[in-house]
Formats: C-alpha cells, sequence, structure tokens
C-alpha cells in the first residue's frame, strides 16, 4: 500500500508528514520533514533514538547552546540520542529529511535548542547484492535501535525475490529512479504452495513516493529504472534481502 501522507505538523516553509500511520499495530514510525530556504525549526529528540537522513537538497542541523553547526548533505545523517536538542534549517531551495523511530512522533517542536546534544554517524556497513547493494545505516546501534534503516540500490531490469516477514512490516520510500513494486497477497502458511503471480498487485513508485508492506505480504520489487530507496523496518535480526 502507498505510504500515508498524514501531516503533523504545517506552516508556511515547513512541513512534517507521518508516512506509517496507516500500517496497522505499527512498530516503528518514518516522518518526512520538507523545509525551504529561509526558515529554520528547532526540536527536541523525546524517549527514543532516532535516525535522520537528508534525501532531497542540504540541511544545516545546529545546536546554538554549545555552538554546533553540521551540514547534512545529500544521503547523510545523524542517529540522535534521547534528549537531543537541535535546529534544521535549509541550506537549499527546499530540503527534505526522513526521520526513522520506534517513537509514533519522535519530535517536539520547540522554539530553542537546549544545551543537550548527543549525536553519532550513521553506519557506512555495505552489503553486495546480485541485484545491487544495501548500506546498513543502523549496524552500529543494533544493541539499542530496534528499529532498521537502509539504503536500497537496485540496478535496472533486476529483481529482489517474492518474499514476505512473518512479524515485521516494511517501509520503502524512493529518492532517485523507479521501481515497479509487486504485492498485495499474504503468504501462504505452507511454503510449499504454488503462488499465482497473476492475481498478485503492480504499481510504479518514483522519487519522494513509497509504499509500506504489511506483515506476511508477498512482495517483489523490480527495477523499472536503477532505483535508490530508503528502507525501515522493525529490526529482530538480520534478514538480508535476496
Amino acid at each position: 500500500m502507498d505510504v500515508a501522507r498524514n501531516i503533523i505538523h504545517e506552516k508556511p516553509g515547513l512541513l512534517i508528514t507521518d508516512l506509517t500511520n496507516n500500517i496497522i499495530d505499527r512498530k516503528f514510525s518514518l516522518h518526512l520533514i520538507k523545509l525551504s530556504s529561509g526558515n529554520k525549526q528547532s526540536f527536541l529528540m523525546k524517549n527514543s533514538l532516532s535516525s535522520i537522513i537528508t534525501i532531497e537538497g542540504e540541511f544545516e542541523i545546529s545546536n546554538s547552546a554549545n555552538n554546533i553547526k553540521q551540514k547534512l548533505k545529500l544521503e547523510e545523517g545523524l542517529h540522535l540520542n534521547e534528549g537531543t536538542s537541535f535546529s534544521i534549517s535549509a541550506s537549499t531551495s527546499e530540503a527534505q529529511m526522513l526521520v526513522a523511530s520506534t517513537n509514533i512522533f519522535p519530535l517536539e517542536l520547540c522554539d530553542n535548542t537546549l544545551d543537550t546534544y548527543n549525536t553519532e554517524k550513521l553506519s557506512t556497513y555495505h552489503v553486495d547484492k546480485p541485484w545491487g547493494w544495501e548500506k546498513w545505516y543502523t549496524k552500529n546501534i543494533e544493541e539499542r535501535g530496534e528499529y532498521a534503516l537502509k539504503m536500497i540500490y537496485m540496478n535496472e531490469g533486476n529483481q529482489s525475490s517474492l518474499q514476505s516477514h512473518k512479524e515485521k512490516s516494511e517501509t520503502n520510500y524512493v529518492i532517485y529512479g523507479e521501481a515497479n513494486v509487486i504485492y498485495g497477497l499474504e503468504a501462504p502458511k505452507d511454503r510449499t504452495s504454488v503462488i499465482t503471480l497473476d492475481k498478485l498487485k503492480e504499481k510504479i513508485y518514483h522519487p519522494f513516493e513509497g509504499w509500506s508492506n504489511k506483515v506476511n505480504e508477498l512482495h517483489r520489487v523490480i527495477a523499472k529504472k536503477t532505483y535508490k530507496a530508503i528502507d525501515c523496518l522493525l529490526y529482530t535480526s538480520p534478514s538480508p534481502r535476496d
């Protein structure tokens, strides 16, 4: 199913959208922040570890109380520990970032930053695949984080296996290229059952569009064009995509 577009906060130059509030009994959240040039917003990270990654343009993240300023270019990000206070501003005409967490809404909007700033770099752990590669951003926080955040890169014409996840849903958000997603049937309990592929639905997703797969839903992704997507799911154990 398509990601949700539930607006959490909107004002001139700032839009915060929940992409995952249509997942039944969700265990993680993925939010989209859009910010226009000339605007700045302060946040406090509430009650949980979260991760942010820039998917369009460039941000400056700062903490005035500690005199900290840092650029977050395209595909750069940070892990933000509980209690971290920070501000973001767009260094380009428009910038977008994703925020992953196990908290339904991990951000508290503030007027100013506090003196608490505790961040870590995203992992650069890289896994080559027959169809492309994955980058596991949360590899370095597996012992503390309950969600997994990855970059999926699939070369044009390649595809994943037809698969399902028994205990977790999964959300993908395309940032480059085109992905053709096949989905729509619950995986049979008998794994030797014959699956009729023409009973599955399919849809093509473009940049800044995405989908969520339900628990135990059959799905396959085909790269109509070489694509990149941010993949967020509940972390249980390493389960690389085929």
